[in-house]
């Protein structure tokens, strides 16, 4: 559905795909580690850049930040 949008904005940056040429769309939760959370659209790259911070910050154990 993003792809076909060209409007679609990334929930993460607020960009389009044509303002990140070469990325594509990841479905990426709207809450960081709540896997039931709803899905949005998101960069690939801002996707997995949120999700290996998220991975950092556990493995140093500190929590999730919230962003709700």
């Amino acid at each position: 559905m993003a792809y076909a949008d060209p409007t679609t904005l990334c929930a993460r940056c607020g960009l389009t795909l044509a303002d990140k040429p070469g990325d594509t769309w990841d479905a990426g939760h709207q809450y960081d580690g709540v896997p039931s959370s709803p899905l949005r659209p998101e960069h690939s790259s801002c996707n997995r850049s949120a999700g290996a911070a998220l991975g950092n910050r556990r493995r140093i154990g500190l929590r999730p930040t919230r962003d709700w």
